[in-house]
């Protein structure tokens, strides 16, 4: 076989969009708008939308500022930082550049700002902060096109910011039978959001994809679109996505074909409990100049983790072409157990 080799294209680069501060309460109402004072058990709080509002400090289930403030804390401790909420949504971290200190929500007893002196003098908002990455060893049992068992290879590098969020995703299964290959396989893709409110944001993405047994050297595809988020709090994930571009199919003993291509992705993430989290994605892939030819693929992964930084991944994964290349199967469904480190 041809060596393969994937280049992804570089990602347009966006002008970020000013973001206000922002309050969740414990009754799911969410507040955009001026944090005034944090002191004495409340929050005076100017909404976009309803105004002032004074609010009881244990009222407020997370904050979000968008830039530096004074924190004082319940032990008497001053401190000038930013505030990075910490991903299990019940922690805080305050950030400068000597400093890197984790608090709980209860423990800060007033926020003040800053004056445009100090506020410069902090810096920009520690980068690394903003990035999570996962990468995992497992096997996978495979039904369809090519019914063995293999061994896989996972990763995923993924930035959550303000305006911008970035996600690089990679798995190849890979295995041998009698000393035959019998699963060759690799996907990646890589996707871009530039978030326009809390809720909407488009979308630039390209995708690769080789199958040794489905007679494909490489599928590439490059869309723009459109996302939405319905649900976003500490346990629930719920998005949906649609987009527009093309597809470029390069076969083995096939002519290459070339058509324009949408994508519709259903997200939807469940946090179960401290220790187990459910994903689950389900892409659709139809053709535009007809209609007959069209893909979806559904992931479900249960994650429970072990220790700190590891867990075992449980999923199943099933990849459905309608119209396959002459001698291959529509549908390959795989079960897959991996160990994962996250970071």
């Amino acid at each position: 076989m041809k060596k393969l080799v994937i280049i992804f294209i570089s990602l347009i680069c966006f002008q970020p969009l000013a973001w206000a501060d922002s309050l969740e309460l414990s009754s799911g109402e969410f507040l955009s708008g001026n944090l005034k004072s944090w002191s004495s058990g409340r929050v005076i709080f100017e909404s976009e939308l309803l105004g002032r509002r004074t609010i009881s400090t244990e009222s407020v289930k997370a904050v979000q500022l968008d830039d530096p403030r004074q924190f004082v804390l319940e032990s008497g401790q001053s401190i000038q930082a930013w505030l990075v909420r910490h991903p299990n949504g019940k922690s805080l971290f305050l950030i400068r550049e000597d400093l890197r200190q984790k608090v709980l929500l209860s423990q800060i007893t007033s926020i003040q700002s800053l004056n445009q002196q100090k506020t410069t003098s902090l810096g920009e908002k520690p980068f690394f902060d903003f990035w999570k990455s996962r990468f995992g060893l497992g096997s996978a049992l495979q039904s369809g096109n090519s019914d063995q068992i293999s061994f896989n290879a996972q990763s995923q590098v993924a930035y959550k910011g303000d305006v911008v969020d970035y996600v690089f995703n990679a798995l190849g299964n890979y295995g041998y039978a009698d000393s035959v290959k019998n699963t060759q396989q690799i996907l990646a893709d890589t996707q871009l959001n530039y978030k326009h409110s809390k809720r909407f944001y488009t979308l630039y993405l390209v995708e690769a994809e080789h199958d040794f047994f489905q007679d494909l050297n490489l599928r590439s595809l490059q869309n723009f679109g459109f996302g939405y988020t319905w649900i976003n709090n500490e346990n629930t994930l719920l998005q949906t996505e649609g987009s527009a571009g093309f597809q470029e199919e390069f076969f083995k003993n096939a002519p290459n074909r070339y058509s324009p291509l949408s994508k519709f992705k259903f997200v939807f993430n469940q946090q179960i409990g401290k220790r187990i989290s459910w994903e689950n994605e389900l892409s659709l892939f139809p053709n535009w100049r007809d209609t007959n030819d069209f893909r979806f693929r559904f992931e479900s992964n249960l994650y429970v983790q072990l220790i700190q930084n590891f867990s075992l991944g449980l999923g199943v994964v099933d990849r459905f072409d309608n119209a396959p290349q002459p001698g291959n199967k529509k549908n390959d469904l795989g079960l897959t157990a991996s160990l994962l480190a996250n970071f």
